[in-house]
């Protein structure tokens, strides 16, 4: 009997996550669960992981297209956000720029700055 219900819990577990955008918490707060019981049915239960996942996935995709419309818009605000995350590979980059004041016994601290700063760009 127990599998059955814990069956059908977490089919509506599936279901109100798509409803809450994947946010676990008002999906737990509906079926009366705790987190730790998702956590664990997700550990468990690949097909269940796999649901669950599916409806992360599914925000994602809300999220993105939600951006592209303010970008079809001409956000500017979207626009810079998306080149900033996506057109590094086109030089889109936005970098610190040095003040070229250093004094003359500062020539370590540029060096340091600039190994600090190319070290940041790659992340």
């Amino acid at each position: 009997m127990k599998k059955h219900v814990t069956a059908t819990t977490k089919a509506l577990c599936v279901q109100l996550f798509y409803k809450h955008m994947g946010v676990l918490g008002p999906v737990c707060e509906e079926l009366k669960i705790d987190r730790t019981t998702v956590r664990k049915w997700r550990q468990d239960d690949p097909e269940f992981d796999a649901q669950m996942e599916a409806a992360r996935e599914q925000r994602l995709d809300f999220a993105e297209s939600a951006l592209f419309k303010k970008i079809a818009e001409g956000d500017t605000s979207a626009i810079k956000f998306y080149l900033r995350t996506h057109g590094r590979c086109r030089g889109y980059i936005e970098q610190t720029p040095f003040d070229d004041k250093f004094k003359e016994g500062d020539d370590n601290l540029k060096k340091l700055c600039v190994a600090f700063f190319a070290e940041f760009e790659k992340k």
